[in-house]
């Protein structure tokens, strides 16, 4: 076996370099053959990844070492060169990020030394469904391993990520706490929007949708259950659409979620389907698996494909 370490030193607020320390202590005392490559700009890693399959031996296994962020970027650089690669390399995992819904979706360890041993000692990789979307406004493609949300989500995202207290809190390794500001923020200032979900042949028009997601498996924004039916090895997505008439109605919304209650809601929608579209008339914020997608008018079509991960997946 060959490891390709991918590694973002800045995922969880630095979490994923004292990862690394462990990760590579113990590749050294067992003599395993590998390679280490440092993200270092957003979308550095998809070009890593990109460049390591297109060398990569039959026994190459792709290591990131991040957050969901980062095995986003790492997912797309595989996939979107999908034709143009020898083969699929296996994308192994040690979930080092600050939210790793992707790894509590799997019920995978977050210790590094945990992660890797369960890396060394898989003999084949499992398939895993992955999202796919195309949007037309901006001819855009791409694939997320999380969820793709618009709305209220996707605006707390941008928020946080423009705050002026983003890099003093991550330096302190508290960047968790600029997501809870951009929250109570966002809550308040964002605006319902009319939106267009078609889904086969049900076409529906909610005309007051604040948060809008569709999902590969049960958890956003660091282990929300929001959609918590949703599976990794179901090729169906599925997606929320809860309605804002007044912040006390989200509120009661928000206390039903950890029970899975909050779906019964006169105001939350749910759709199962392997193949789903939402458009809207309005300038709203996207973001893909927490990375921002801009304000822009949305006409998204999502689906999904299968690629091979070198995981111990528990569930």
């Amino acid at each position: 076996m060959f490891l390709s370490i991918i590694l973002n030193n800045e995922a969880g607020s630095g979490h994923a370099q004292h990862s690394w320390r462990i990760v590579e202590a113990e590749l050294n005392r067992r003599k395993i053959n590998y390679e280490l490559k440092v993200s270092k700009y957003s979308g550095h890693a998809e070009k890593l990844a990109f460049q390591s399959a297109s060398k990569a031996t039959l026994d190459t296994v792709i290591v990131v070492i991040g957050g969901d962020g980062t095995l986003h970027e790492v997912v797309n650089g595989l996939l979107k060169n999908r034709r143009t690669l020898p083969y699929e390399v296996p994308v192994g995992y040690v979930p080092s990020g600050s939210g790793n819904d992707f790894a509590t979706a799997l019920k995978m360890s977050t210790d590094p030394l945990t992660a890797l041993n369960d890396i060394l000692e898989l003999t084949e990789s499992t398939e895993i469904n992955v999202g796919y979307y195309e949007e037309s406004m901006h001819h855009e493609k791409g694939f997320f391993v999380n969820n793709i949300g618009v709305g209220f989500d996707a605006a707390i995202v941008s928020r946080a990520n423009s705050a002026n207290s983003k890099k003093t809190l991550n330096k302190l390794h508290l960047g968790s706490l600029s997501y809870i500001f951009s929250i109570l923020s966002v809550l308040f200032s964002q605006d319902s929007f009319q939106l267009m979900v078609h889904n086969k042949s049900q076409h529906d028009i909610y005309q007051d949708a604040f948060l809008v997601t569709t999902s590969n498996h049960p958890y956003f924004g660091g282990g929300v259950p929001i959609l918590p039916n949703a599976t990794v090895h179901d090729p169906n997505l599925e997606l929320i659409v809860i309605e804002r008439h007044n912040w006390l109605i989200l509120l009661w919304i928000a206390l039903f979620i950890p029970s899975g209650k909050h779906l019964n809601s006169h105001w939350v929608h749910h759709y199962k389907s392997s193949s789903i579209r939402l458009t809207t008339t309005t300038l709203e914020f996207g973001q893909s698996d927490g990375e921002e997608m801009g304000s822009r008018f949305f006409d998204l079509e999502m689906n999904t494909v299968k690629y091979p991960f070198w995981i111990k997946a528990n569930i």
